[in-house]
């Protein structure tokens, strides 16, 4: 099948689990994506695997300039990197998410902030990247569609 031909998807946290099997079935569709993650080698990996039709981005959804790209916030490198490969964005799924479980006394500020800066702060900004970019490449009127990969898990921790 097809449906997906000459589509460009950009999907976060695509080197494993959802994101991963999502690239696979894209791809299947006749897409071209693009998997981020922050794991180098696990993500290169993946991208190995989806063939060549994935294209591999270490970025980090936080949006925090790091050392690896020392003048560019990951996201920004992200788009140029779409823009530069592609030229457009069709669709954007926001799937880069974690999740570390512990105690409550063990759960300190650094640890809160971890999970709420990438499951919370990182959709919106990803959003906030995509937004645009998929909009200028949609026909008017504009229809809107995005995909958001959420892990709501309640869990007792044991001690």
């Amino acid at each position: 099948m097809t449906r997906l031909a000459n589509k460009t998807a950009v999907i976060t946290g695509g080197s494993t689990g959802i994101g991963f099997e999502t690239a696979k079935q894209f791809i299947a569709q006749g897409a071209r994506v693009i998997i981020t993650g922050q794991n180098e080698t696990r993500l290169n990996a993946a991208a190995d695997a989806l063939g060549e039709n994935a294209i591999p981005v270490k970025a980090d959804v936080r949006s925090r300039s790091v050392a690896f790209w020392p003048s560019l916030a990951d996201l920004d490198h992200l788009a140029a990197q779409v823009e530069a490969t592609f030229g457009k964005l069709d669709i954007l799924f926001a799937n880069a998410g974690i999740g570390y479980f512990a105690p409550i006394e063990q759960v300190d500020e650094a640890f809160y902030d971890n999970q709420f800066d990438i499951n919370v702060k990182g959709v919106f900004l990803t959003k906030k990247f995509g937004s645009v970019r998929v909009a200028s490449a949609l026909p008017k009127p504009r229809p809107s569609r995005t995909a958001f990969s959420d892990y709501l898990c309640t869990l007792l921790v044991p001690q």
